[in-house]
């Protein structure tokens, strides 16, 4: 059982039926719980599901790419496809 700090958090990722979380130390921890459970967790003012398989913590986004494929470029260079039907979701954020 471990227990991490959600600030250490940089985003989650679906992979399959588990999910692997990668935090601020680049390192990785993978969880049995399907990326829905994860998201049950996590505290909604922090983190944004932008696709059927991320999630990330707003605090570390860098970057927006816009376009027919958008993405998101995290602190640690990692980039995070945004689906068409989760742009609205994130565009919310800023009205």
């Amino acid at each position: 059982l471990s227990f991490i700090n959600l600030d250490d958090i940089i985003y989650c990722e679906a992979k399959g039926s588990y999910t692997i979380v990668t935090l601020i130390d680049n390192k990785t921890i993978t969880t049995s719980k399907t990326l829905k459970d994860v998201e049950t967790m996590l505290l909604p003012d922090n983190f944004l599901r932008v696709h059927n398989s991320w999630i990330i913590n707003l605090n570390y986004l860098k970057k927006y790419y816009k376009g027919k494929s958008s993405y998101m470029e995290m602190d640690n260079g990692k980039t995070v496809a945004v689906s068409l039907r989760k742009k609205g979701d994130f565009f919310g954020l800023f009205k």
